[in-house]
């Protein structure tokens, strides 16, 4: 029998430390196969929970678990994941007169990709975090939310603001081996970090990096200024979203833990293939709501902006 070699799995944890906001997690059936390939219908729970970890920061991570394991088995994380749905209080909960105290969690997981095209047919990606670990905790939590993660350098270029001033941070672009296929993510090195990033990791160069994920939202009422009457406001919101990078380092020439540049470039290939897939769907969508009737729907030739592409001969020039 023929293995076919496959490209290794990074190194990729998070750490999300902090208090239960809201949990939204549902049991529903799945159709499955055993390993004989025999069809049969297994129990699944899924959603999301939402870990507070400061002051206007709070971070959504996806939950996903069958009851059962490939060697039919009992599966512990899935008891573990209905443990927290049927026990652990929310904040929600307690708004909701369900509970005294919001439950302090500790989640370990992963980072992963969200990519789609939108309503407008428009190529979307953003970051997000993929739990697998959901442990109560009985005292007060770190309230932290971190990433540990092996990549492979894409590029690395300085950041620059809105008037196109240097920050001092640097901008590394990277890909992530994950289970099955590569996704592109996007990462901003702190001032301490960002030269050393910028002179030593180059374009193709296995590497590990860490640091903080950040996820702040805040909204503040600005009353408005009247000559009388009733008082109004606007709202002014804040944002950040970003994956801080905060230390790493490239791996040496001769290290086993470098990616296997060769089974690399095949998986960027696949995730081509994967891409245009997606992008088929979307115009395949646009045309079924067209033919719905609905006025002004745009046709598949109106997908507006396509998932960009990893230059792969740039990437592995000279190999």
């Amino acid at each position: 029998m023929t293995t076919v070699a496959k490209l290794r799995q990074a190194d990729n944890k998070t750490i999300t430390e902090g208090i239960l906001v809201e949990k939204k997690l549902e049991i529903r059936d799945y159709n499955r196969k055993d390993k004989a390939g025999n069809t049969f219908v297994d129990k699944g729970i899924t959603g999301t929970i939402e870990v507070r970890t400061g002051d206007n920061e709070t971070h959504t991570i996806k939950l996903f678990s069958h009851k059962t394991k490939a060697d039919g088995g009992e599966n512990g994380i899935y008891k573990g994941y209905v443990t927290i749905m049927e026990e652990a209080v929310s904040q929600a909960d307690v708004a909701q007169g369900k509970g005294e105290i919001a439950t302090n969690v500790s989640v370990q997981g992963g980072l992963e990709l969200n990519e789609y095209y939108d309503k407008t047919k428009v190529y979307r990606q953003n970051p997000e975090i993929k739990g697998l670990f959901v442990n109560r905790l009985d005292g007060e939590p770190s309230n932290k939310a971190t990433f540990d993660v092996e990549i492979i350098v894409k590029s690395a270029t300085e950041e620059t603001d809105k008037e196109d001033n240097l920050t001092g941070r640097a901008i590394l672009h990277a890909i992530i081996p994950l289970y099955n296929k590569v996704v592109p993510m996007t990462f901003v090195v702190d001032t301490a970090g960002a030269q050393y990033v910028l002179d030593n990791f180059e374009s193709g160069k296995s590497a590990n990096i860490w640091g903080k994920m950040t996820n702040f939202r805040k909204v503040t009422q600005i009353e408005k200024e009247g000559g009388f009457g009733e008082s109004a406001y606007d709202e002014k919101v804040e944002t950040l979203r970003e994956l801080l990078v905060t230390g790493g380092k490239v791996y040496d020439e001769d290290s086993n833990q470098n990616f296997d540049k060769k089974l690399l470039k095949e998986a960027l290939q696949a995730r081509e293939v994967y891409l245009a897939e997606l992008k088929t769907k979307a115009e395949q969508k646009a045309d079924d709501t067209k033919a719905d009737g609905f006025s002004g729907a745009p046709t598949g030739a109106d997908v507006k902006k396509s998932a960009p592409s990893v230059n792969i001969d740039d990437l592995f020039e000279g190999m």
